[in-house]
C-alpha cells in the first residue's frame, strides 16, 4: 500500500514547535466501502497481523487473551470524517487515522487510539507525531515507527524487533528476540532494562544518550552515538562495537571475544566482570590510561587469561579498565 501525506510548511512548524497539531490532507489508497468507521470489534482467530497508520494523538497497543477484541479511540470530535477507519484485509487488521482525503487540524490529544491485539501476531505501527506505547508479552514481530513522538514498551518477546523515532525517546523494558533487535532515534534518548537477542543487536542515536542495563547478543552488538554517552552495565556478545563522537562510554563486559570502543571527545571506562580476561590495545590523544592488575606484553595490556581482545581509543578523554 502506498500513502501520500502532504503537510504545509507552516503546519509542520506549528505541529513540531508550538504543539498546535497536524495540519494537512491525508490520503490512503483503500476502498472506503470495506472499512468500518469508529469503534471496531473483531475475532482474535481472524488475524495474524496488525497495521496501524496514525498521525497525531497517541497509539496504545495492548495484548489480550480474549477471543473478541476491540479497537477504540477517544475522539474530541463528532465528525465522521475525523474518525478512524478499520478493516480486515485477508488476515491483517488495518487501522487508518481518518477518512481518505480529509483536510483539517488535528490537535495533539484529539485522537487517542487503543488497539487490543491477540498474542503471537505481528504488529507494525507508524505515526507522524503520536506517542506509541506497547503492552504485550509475546508477539511474532514488532515494528514501531514515529516521526515525531516517543516509543515505549514494557517486557515482551518477539521473533524480531525494530523501532525508530526521528525525534523522540525510545524506552524499553526487557525485550527478548529469537532474531535481531534494532533501535534507532535521530534526536532522543534510548533506554532499556534488558535487550536479549539470539542474533544481533543494533542501537543508534544521533543526539541523545544510550543506556542499557543488560545486553545479550549471540552474534554481536553495535552501538553508535553521534552526540551523547553510551552506558551498558552488563554485556555478553562475541563481537562488540561501541562508538560515540562526543560522549562518555561505560561498559561492563561479562562475555566477549572481540570488542572495539572509541570516543572522539569523552572518556572510556571498562569493567571486566565475572573474571573475564582481556588483551587490550589502547590509544588516547589527550588523557590518562588507568588500569587494574595486568602485565604489559609489547604494546598490549594483559588482564587475567587475556581471552577477550579489546581495542580502545579516545581523541580527548581518559581510559580506565579494571
Amino acid at each position: 500500500m502506498k500513502k501520500v501525506f502532504l503537510i504545509a510548511a507552516a503546519g509542520t512548524l506549528c505541529a513540531l514547535l508550538s504543539g498546535c497539531g497536524i495540519v494537512g490532507r491525508f490520503y490512503d489508497m483503500f476502498e472506503r466501502k470495506n472499512y468500518t468507521v469508529d469503534t471496531f470489534e473483531y475475532s482474535a482467530a481472524d488475524i495474524d497481523a496488525v497495521e496501524i497508520d496514525w498521525a497525531s494523538g497517541s497509539v496504545n497497543i495492548v495484548e489480550s487473551d480474549s477471543a473478541s477484541l476491540t479497537v477504540t479511540e477517544a475522539l474530541s470530535s463528532t465528525s465522521e470524517a475525523h474518525k478512524m477507519y478499520c478493516s480486515i484485509d485477508g488476515r491483517t487488521l488495518k487501522i487508518k487515522f481518518c477518512k481518505s482525503g480529509k483536510a483539517g487540524i488535528f490537535l495533539p490529544r484529539m485522537k487517542l487510539l487503543t488497539v487490543e491485539v491477540p498474542r503471537g501476531v505481528s504488529v507494525n505501527a507508524e505515526s507522524a507525531s503520536a506517542e506509541i506505547t506497547l503492552e504485550a508479552e509475546s508477539l511474532a514481530s514488532v515494528e514501531l515507527h514515529s516521526a515525531s513522538g516517543g516509543i515505549s514498551a514494557g517486557d515482551f518477546s518477539a521473533e524480531s524487533v525494530y523501532t525508530d523515532s526521528a525525534s523522540g525517546e525510545v524506552s524499553l523494558g526487557k525485550v527478548c528476540s529469537a532474531g535481531s533487535i534494532e533501535v534507532y532515534t535521530a534526536s532522543g534518548e534510548i533506554s532499556a532494562d534488558v535487550l536479549s537477542a539470539k542474533e544481533s543487536i543494533s542501537a543508534e542515536s544521533t543526539s541523545g544518550s544510550i543506556s542499557i542495563g543488560t545486553l545479550e547478543a549471540m552474534k554481536g552488538a553495535s552501538l553508535d552515538n553521534a552526540s551523547g554517552g553510551v552506558k551498558i552495565n552488563r554485556i555478553s556478545a562475541p563481537k562488540l562495537y561501541i562508538q560515540t563522537a562526543s560522549g562518555r562510554i561505560q561498559a561492563g563486559l561479562a562475555s566477549c571475544e572481540d570488542a572495539e570502543m572509541s570516543s572522539g571527545s569523552g572518556s572510556v571506562r571498562i569493567e571486566l566482570l565475572e573474571d573475564l580476561g582481556a588483551t587490550v590495545r589502547c590509544k588516547t590523544g589527550s588523557g590518562r590510561f588507568e588500569h587494574g592488575d595486568c602485565f604489559l606484553s609489547g604494546d598490549e595490556y594483559i588482564f587475567g587469561s587475556g581471552a577477550c581482545h579489546i581495542s580502545v581509543s579516545t581523541a580527548s578523554g581518559g581510559i580506565k579498565i579494571r
